[in-house]
């Protein structure tokens, strides 16, 4: 199945398979269910299925059109949801979800209304800053304002005295 999804040979399929394993990208015993299936002919053959995460590894190996179209697709995913921390398939909920039942919905909603009365609770428990009324006062000049014009005085005045001691000092 995986090679009619990727459009390739069974063997591509294979090779990529057992490099995955031996590169123990992925345990094998985890990602392979054995099935009895039943052929055409009548008989009936023990069937390795390979669950998704084989499935997803599978097509970031594959070379093929329809592997490019998968990982643009997977990457898109991915990205929408480590920017928005969500990923949703806007189509298929449009759609009533033809694979996903009332359950899921219901599913969906509850996780809604989970995350919508946390975010109440932060809000509730968040304190506003305000100021008390007793705390204002009216506005005053900044403290060295009184500097500039008490500077200059005595700077003046000192300088005034300086000149008539120096003039009465060079006079004798």
């Amino acid at each position: 199945m995986m090679a009619v999804l990727y459009d390739v040979d069974v063997r591509t399929i294979s090779y990529h398979l057992k490099k995955i394993f031996s590169d123990n990208e992925l345990a094998e015993n985890s990602v392979i269910q054995f099935f009895w299936i039943t052929a055409q002919d009548g008989k009936n053959y023990h069937t390795k299925h390979y669950n998704l995460s084989a499935i997803i590894a599978v097509g970031y190996k594959v070379n093929s059109e329809r592997a490019v179209q998968f990982r643009k697709w997977a990457t898109e995913i991915v990205h929408s949801f480590a920017i928005k921390g969500f990923a949703m398939d806007d189509e298929r909920l449009k759609n009533d979800g033809t694979i996903l039942g009332k359950k899921y919905f219901e599913e969906q909603l509850a996780r809604i209304r989970e995350i919508r009365l946390s975010e109440r609770k932060f809000y509730q428990k968040s304190p506003t800053f305000t100021l008390p009324p007793w705390t204002t006062t009216a506005p005053q000049p900044p403290p060295n304002a009184f500097l500039p014009p008490c500077r200059t005085s005595s700077i003046g005045q000192f300088t005034a005295y300086r000149r008539r001691a120096d003039y009465g000092t060079s006079q004798r």
